[in-house]
């Protein structure tokens, strides 16, 4: 819900072959190549604002181009993928808890899924890598299942 909220930050695009061709492009994450004539996307990128004002600009996740989709071989985790990741978890583990409460009682399966929640989520506050905060988030939604 927080990530409806987020806007994309302003942002430059710093490609070694675009600085030599003009000093500055803003909020720009394709541009034509002077030597190919070919339209590319811009891959390094600088935030007048600072990289960890927002999420967005932590994890450089201002263009949806093609060429910025390579993430550890895959296709580049978006916001609107740690939603997902967070409903998947609450998702998979509510049938399991839901078994666990009637077995062990509602106590001890409402209190430990709620610190669980409690620490993923300061783990995704500091989280130094997407990856890292996509797991946490996995982990709050399997704390909210409970």
């Amino acid at each position: 819900m927080i990530f409806s909220l987020i806007s994309e930050p302003e942002f430059e695009c710093k490609d070694s072959e675009l600085l030599s061709q003009t000093s500055e492009i803003q909020n720009v994450c394709e541009y034509v190549s002077i030597e190919t004539n070919k339209t590319k996307y811009c891959r390094n990128f600088e935030y007048p604002n600072g990289k960890s004002a927002t999420l967005n600009s932590e994890f450089d996740l201002v263009c949806d181009s093609e060429a910025n989709t390579a993430f550890f071989g895959m296709i580049k985790l978006t916001a609107e993928l740690s939603m997902s990741t967070f409903m998947l978890g609450s998702m998979i583990f509510t049938p399991i808890l839901s078994q666990l409460a009637d077995r062990y009682g509602r106590r001890i399966t409402y209190l430990l899924p709620l610190w669980m929640t409690v620490i993923a989520n300061v783990g995704c506050a500091m989280a130094p890598t997407y990856l890292i905060f996509l797991i946490c988030r996995f982990i709050a939604g399997v704390g909210t299942a409970g």
